[in-house]
């Protein structure tokens, strides 16, 4: 028969093992890694939808800027900015590039973004001196035959713009032709611009857009942002399409 001291020891003993591996379970769960540690890096979206609220002051050219990181106009709605370097996917990175088969030139200042919809043939920053804010540059293609015609394009800008009581402003029309034979019509519109996503229509804005005739079908330029901004850029958007060379064999990078 065991005595009560054998009792004694045996729960002693019992107790002891089971202290020793409590400590040990919860020793291994405190050294154990966390699966999402703070202050750690994580895999970030390679496209990551940038924001619509700073002032674009970069002036360098987009070849050579590695660490600057332009923003988009605060006015004109455009898509953000590409972190870093512009990468070699987005159009116009070099400064002679195409455009539905055209080649086109565009200015050193220019800053190139990625377009925030496949309708976009390209995307540009055109940044504005002192405190103004950035305008944007952009073309257009739906496809040939596609995106409406020249008038009801014209139609539809008008309808985006009002004078300081809300009166519809009529727009200035150009029509031209580029050296090598491509039509083209300058619309100019400048006052209050209703564009699409923004609460009220946002004051003392101007839009210079261009439809090209081009070989493929109507492709639709645009320039528009603060007045300010859109003057200091106008010759240099229009320098561009005035431009506009039809492409042969000879693929132009962009």
């Amino acid at each position: 028969m065991n005595s009560p001291h054998h009792h004694r020891a045996r729960r002693q003993l019992g107790l002891s093992v089971g202290l020793l591996t409590s400590l040990t379970l919860v020793g291994c769960y405190e050294s154990a890694p966390d699966a999402t540690p703070t202050g750690g890096t994580r895999d970030l979206p390679r496209d990551v939808a940038p924001s619509d609220t700073s002032v674009v002051t970069a002036t360098t050219s987009p070849a050579t800027a590695s660490t600057s990181q332009p923003s988009t106009p605060t006015s004109t709605g455009g898509a953000g900015s590409t972190q870093g370097a512009p990468s070699l996917d987005i159009p116009g990175t070099n400064t002679t590039f195409d455009v539905v088969g055209m080649q086109a030139t565009r200015p050193v200042t220019w800053i190139p973004q990625r377009p925030s919809n496949r309708m976009r043939v390209f995307q540009f920053v055109a940044p504005g001196r002192e405190n103004n804010d950035a305008a944007e540059v952009t073309a257009f293609y739906f496809g040939s035959g596609q995106g409406g015609s020249r008038d009801a394009n014209i139609a539809r800008w008008k309808g985006q713009f009002t004078d300081d009581v809300g009166r519809p402003i009529e727009p200035v029309l150009t029509d031209k032709v580029t050296p090598t034979g491509i039509e083209y019509t300058i619309v100019e519109l400048e006052g209050s611009y209703s564009r699409m996503g923004a609460p009220k229509p946002i004051p003392n804005q101007q839009m210079v857009a261009v439809v090209v005739n081009a070989p493929r079908g109507n492709v639709f330029f645009r320039l528009v942002g603060p007045t300010a901004t859109v003057d200091d850029h106008r010759d240099a958007f229009l320098v561009m399409v005035e431009g506009l060379d039809p492409m042969t064999d000879t693929a132009v990078d962009g």
